[in-house]
C-alpha cells in the first residue's frame, strides 16, 4: 500500500489576531500576541485486579498554560476584574471572582504542498490569573518587557444538535466537555468564524 500524506500538517507556527469575551460580553481585540501554550490537564488512577493491571481511569480537566503578549492589555485585565480606573489614575486591585473567557486567536500551518495557510481557534471556560511583571533598565539595548497570563481551560459543555441541551453520548450516557475548537479554509463558514463566540453542536443523526 502506498503511504499517501494528503492532508496531513507538515508544520504549525505563529499566532496572531487574539480575541477575547468575558461571560456573555462583548468580544474584544487582545494586544499583541506573543505565544499560546496549552498543557493538558489529565491525570490517571491505575486500577488493579488479580495481580495485574486492568484499566486507567481518566480525570480530563482540560488545559493549564500561558497567554503570551508584547505588554499587559489594561482592557483585558479590567474586564477580568484585576484593573479599576480611580479617581487618581488605573489601579491594579484585589479580584473578587474568576471570569470565564472564551479567547481566540489564529495560527498558521504548512502541508507537503508548500501552501501557507491559516487555522481559526476559540478555547472556551478560559479562567485567567494576573501577569508577574519585571523591568529591566536600558544598557547598550532597549530593554523591553513582555508579559504572560496563565491561564486554565475548563470548556464548556457539548450542546446536542438543538443547540439547547446538552449533548449525551447514547452508549455511556454521559454529557462531553469542548476544550478547543478550529477550523481550516475548508470547512463550512470558516470566514466568520472568529466573529463570534461558537456553541460547539454535536451532528445531527443520519
Amino acid at each position: 500500500m502506498a503511504i499517501d500524506k494528503t492532508g496531513k500538517v507538515l508544520a504549525q507556527f505563529n499566532v496572531k489576531n487574539g480575541q477575547y469575551q468575558v461571560n456573555s460580553g462583548t468580544l474584544a481585540s487582545l494586544a499583541w500576541l506573543t505565544k499560546i501554550s496549552l498543557d493538558k490537564n489529565l491525570s490517571t488512577l491505575p486500577l488493579f485486579g488479580d495481580g495485574e493491571l486492568q484499566l486507567n481511569l481518566l480525570n480530563d480537566k482540560g488545559f493549564s498554560g500561558s497567554l503570551g503578549l508584547t505588554a499587559r492589555d489594561i482592557e483585558f485585565e479590567t474586564a477580568n476584574g484585576m484593573q479599576m480606573e480611580v479617581e487618581n489614575g488605573q489601579a491594579e486591585i484585589q479580584q473578587q471572582s474568576v471570569p470565564q473567557n472564551a479567547i481566540y486567536f489564529e495560527t498558521e500551518f504548512i502541508g507537503a504542498d508548500g501552501v501557507k495557510k491559516t487555522k481559526k481557534v476559540w478555547l472556551f471556560g478560559v479562567e485567567v490569573s494576573a501577569p508577574s511583571e519585571s523591568l529591566d533598565q536600558n544598557t547598550d539595548d532597549l530593554s523591553i518587557a513582555t508579559v504572560e497570563y496563565g491561564i486554565t481551560v475548563k470548556g464548556v459543555y457539548l450542546k446536542a444538535a438543538d443547540g439547547i441541551a446538552n449533548y449525551t453520548d447514547a452508549t455511556t450516557g454521559n454529557t462531553v466537555k469542548v476544550f478547543k475548537l478550529s477550523k481550516i479554509p475548508t470547512d463550512a463558514d470558516y470566514a466568520t468564524f472568529g466573529d463570534t463566540v461558537p456553541v460547539p453542536t454535536a451532528k445531527a443523526a443520519g
